[in-house]
């Protein structure tokens, strides 16, 4: 793979990933957008909070922000974690936690995965909330549709926000990549 990769792309070393984690605030659709206004409803029933504080769950209610469901998508994040790391053959989110620059190819990089992985355990994975802790069942993404001209749907996945934001970066380096591909404008 690495021949074909260099045959037929060999300036991909020279472009670099900017990993890491970003906290960017997102007012787009997120998994856990329901979930803030179910649990603002069940503190509304409760009741036993005073009025200024039921006045401030009234109107987050229908908020759609990072801000007010951030919880909930730790929650679905450790919850993936949990699930990748079950299994033997994936690799740990926690890899692309910490800010680092990468390249395609590099010879150290099994070395600097592996102290990533023990920095991201040792300062921010054991601090994450554990999935038993929620409340509320949490999602790990959902599906979300828009619907076109004659009766067409685009169908979207709305993933964890915090996997996006760990993605993010290599989604900005395999453009890169493509934008360097010399290409007729056919795009067949």
């Amino acid at each position: 793979m690495k021949i074909l990769f260099e045959r037929y792309t060999p300036f991909i070393s020279s472009i670099p990933v900017y990993q890491g984690m970003e906290w960017v605030p997102t007012w787009k659709a997120i998994p856990s957008n329901s979930l803030v206004k179910l649990a603002c409803k069940l503190r509304l029933q409760d009741g036993s909070e005073d009025k200024s504080v039921l006045d401030v769950v009234k109107r987050f209610a229908n908020h759609k922000s990072i801000f007010t469901a951030l919880h909930f998508e730790l929650f679905a994040f450790t919850h993936l974690m949990e699930q990748v790391h079950s299994r033997e053959d994936h690799f740990s989110p926690g890899v692309i936690w910490p800010h680092r620059i990468r390249y395609a190819f590099d010879p150290l990089k099994t070395f600097f995965a592996n102290r990533d992985l023990d920095w991201f355990e040792r300062c921010c994975g054991r601090y994450l909330p554990s999935p038993t802790q929620a409340d509320v069942a949490f999602k790990c993404g959902k599906l979300g549709f828009s619907v076109e001209g004659a009766g067409k749907r685009r169908i979207f996945a709305i993933g964890n926000y915090i996997k996006q934001r760990l993605l993010f970066p290599y989604h900005s380096w395999a453009m890169a990549v493509l934008r360097r591909i010399p290409n007729d404008g056919t795009f067949d």
